[in-house]
């Protein structure tokens, strides 16, 4: 009798997600076009190792930062296209590349240990924890070439990963210091801290919501001083973004989600086709985690769906640590799913 209210809920969900793994998968079943990869001196990657290496020997990011977008040309309006500095100086203070990407394999070893932590005291049955606890492992230790080191995306995904996984009820310093640092490194890091606020709101955390806001309030205005830096750079008018709407919906979603984690290692129709039953998993494990966890993946999701060039493709790094770790749970979400729709 308890679960009857749930049945028409439930199936819906269990269709949806069916449907949605169905579709994702039906939509790169069948061969797929060649990729180009771009020459190495015209990536973002170069870019930002160009100018890293500048503000090492002393140069101000504001005419580094400019003069490489100059000389590949990469478009300097609106700001945005600029990534904030605080990667490129402290790559130039710790001493290059190669210690950032060290120092990268210690933030995932952190942000690992902290996951285990929280699967230890949240999640029931060994195996379950088990399985969570090997692919959070799976997942960040992919995230940690050294090469990657200098990607604003890849170093914001990981920390986005640690401020989840060290948030907990009465505890929320250590995770807003991360988030915000996460927020000044990459502005779409954003609507983690709306996902944070609205949480807290929500289960009536007042204090925690407030100091979301300030630190909200206070990357933010970090951000914007950053912006009116580069809007106020000079002979710029030509160098225009063509923009990020492209409404590429759905299979874009589940392309960027699978191609920059760990499911970019099974063919490419299973990977896609996981992504939605990862999300799922997710929304199972423990209350306060699996509200923020799902509002970040889903949230995210919808904006992909509207924003996003073809080209943007690495923007899944922000939820690819997390991610896959739903799976370890999906077993579970699916079998409460069919017992609630039946």
């Amino acid at each position: 009798m308890s679960d009857r209210p749930w049945r028409l809920p439930a199936r819906c969900l269990l269709v949806l997600v069916l449907a949605l793994s169905a579709w994702s998968f039906a939509l790169y079943a069948g061969p797929q076009p060649i990729v180009v990869t771009p020459r190495e001196e015209i990536t973002d990657g170069a870019l930002y190792k160009a100018i890293a290496a500048r503000v090492a020997h002393g140069e101000s990011y504001y005419v580094a930062a400019p003069a490489e977008h100059r000389a590949r040309n990469f478009p300097l309006r609106p700001a945005v296209t600029v990534r904030p500095p605080l990667l490129a100086e402290v790559t130039a203070v710790v001493g290059g590349p190669i210690v950032m990407g060290w120092l990268l394999r210690l933030t995932a070893l952190a942000t690992f240990l902290a996951f285990v932590m929280r699967f230890s005291a949240t999640v029931e049955g060994p195996r379950t924890r088990m399985a969570a606890i090997v692919l959070a492992a799976l997942s960040i230790y992919v995230l940690t070439p050294i090469e990657l080191a200098l990607y604003h995306d890849i170093w914001a995904g990981m920390l986005v990963a640690l401020a989840l996984a060290l948030r907990r009820p009465g505890h929320w310093a250590a995770s807003i210091v991360v988030a915000t640092v996460a927020v000044i490194l990459r502005e779409l890091v954003a609507p983690l801290m709306i996902v944070m606020i609205f949480s807290a709101l929500i289960e009536r955390r007042w204090k925690e919501a407030a100091a979301w806001t300030a630190a909200l309030t206070l990357a933010g205005a970090v951000l914007a001083v950053h912006w009116m830096r580069v809007a106020a750079l000079p002979n710029t008018e030509h160098m225009v973004s063509p923009g990020w709407y492209r409404a590429l919906g759905w299979p874009w979603v589940v392309h960027t989600y699978s191609m920059t984690s760990l499911l970019a290692f099974l063919p490419t129709a299973i990977g896609v086709a996981l992504v939605p039953v990862a999300m799922l998993g997710w929304a199972t494990v423990e209350r306060s985690l699996a509200l923020r966890v799902s509002l970040w993946t889903i949230g995210m999701a919808c904006l992909f769906m509207v924003f996003g060039r073809t080209e943007n493709y690495y923007w899944g790094a922000l939820v690819a640590p997390i991610l896959p770790i739903g799976l370890a749970f999906a077993p579970g979400a699916l079998a409460r799913l069919w017992k609630q729709a039946r």
